[in-house]
């Protein structure tokens, strides 16, 4: 599965332009401010829905324009479709092969789109609500049951939560009965959340594994394992420490334990990734995760996703990105697209897309430059 094309009208720094792709390794070279970005987040969109970048998609529109638009040629092992997404400063259009699409994970479940950038430095620092968006998102496109789990948890969440902070206020005679009826609903997808997450957490430490030995040359071994705030992955055990938990909840307005709450922990040779790795190894250790993360979407769906990576050789020397270019490049890995300002030090089999200003030139699948 690749993008043959990608079309964009209006879309931040790019009036209207049409860039040709291929499968395989391919190189958007530019200098900073050119667009390199914008671009890896028009594709980015058309696989998600969102920016990589802002939770405010009108920030996508070009200045002083109405809407913005990006289309994408999708090659999949059924045929060609083409996802479409129009936006202005107020709604979202979705269309796939020019119909509107109903649902958005109608739409997002066409493709898998997995993005690097920068702030993915932030997976293995304080930001455990970002920990716990990378799980989910791998999970919901290789598990169909997770995204129901969610939703229905979250559901749950949102009412006991309404429950707790009104019972502050006045509590109400049915208020308990309320209450169990959200903790048993809280407990039953919450276990199955639990259990989805570990389970691929322990597959998804062996692979990150290889990759990390992979690009970092050392041999460690990387482990990647669940935080809970509570007890495990049992829903009555779940259940019963969210009833035992009630005094507190209530005291608080919201509920302190749960899927909803928990975190990760990211360890080389058993010791916390975040305190041990310098920045270089922090970057070339959330590589390892998104591609641990991609080769376990193919191994499970059979698919290949299409895999983004902004500025991704940053603060690498050369031996560390002469192994990233050859990880890159290995056809077993689909369509890549990289951003660069450095011509140089890839693979001469990469293809090379020169962006300037706004527009594209040069080809997706034959090098035009080299080491």
């Amino acid at each position: 599965m690749h993008f043959e094309s990608v079309q964009l009208i209006q879309f931040r720094n790019y009036a209207r332009a049409e860039v040709p792709l291929a499968p395989g390794l391919c190189l958007l070279l530019g200098d900073n401010g050119q667009g390199k970005t914008n671009f890896l987040e028009a594709v980015y969109l058309l696989g998600n829905l969102r920016s990589f970048r802002t939770h405010r998609l009108e920030q996508l529109i070009r200045w002083s324009t109405p809407g913005a638009e990006a289309h994408g040629a999708l090659a999949t092992p059924a045929g060609r479709e083409t996802l479409s997404v129009h936006l202005t400063a107020e709604s979202r259009r979705v269309l796939l092969d020019g119909r509107p699409v109903g649902r958005a994970t109608e739409f997002i479940r066409r493709t898998r789109v997995i993005a690097f950038s920068p702030d993915d430095l932030f997976l293995l620092r304080d930001h455990s609500e970002e920990r716990r968006r990378f799980l989910d998102r791998a999970l919901f496109h290789v598990r169909p049951a997770y995204g129901e789990a969610l939703t229905e948890y979250g559901r749950a969440l949102r009412q006991r939560n309404a429950l707790l902070r009104a019972l502050r206020e006045r509590p109400a005679p049915d208020s308990l009965r309320q209450m169990d009826i959200w903790d048993e609903m809280m407990a039953r997808w919450g276990a199955e959340i639990r259990r989805a997450r570990s389970e691929y957490l322990d597959a998804l430490s062996e692979t990150a594994g290889h990759r990390w030995r992979e690009l970092s040359g050392r041999s460690s071994t990387v482990r990647l394992v669940p935080v809970e705030t509570g007890a495990g992955a049992d829903s009555a055990r779940l259940l019963e420490t969210l009833q035992h938990r009630r005094a507190v909840d209530l005291s608080r307005g919201f509920t302190t334990c749960g899927p909803h709450r928990d975190d990760m922990e990211w360890s080389v040779d058993d010791r916390p990734a975040r305190e041990t790795l310098s920045q270089g190894q922090f970057r070339l250790f959330v590589l390892a995760l998104k591609l641990a993360e991609a080769e376990m979407h193919t191994k499970i769906t059979g698919t290949r996703p299409i895999l983004l990576f902004d500025d991704v050789a940053a603060e690498l020397d050369r031996a560390h990105r002469d192994r990233l270019g050859g990880c890159l490049a290995d056809s077993s890995q689909g369509q890549v697209l990289a951003t660069s300002c450095e011509n140089a030090g890839w693979p001469r089999a990469a293809g090379r897309v020169f962006i300037h200003a706004g527009s594209a030139s040069g080809s997706p699948s034959m090098a035009v430059g080299g080491r």
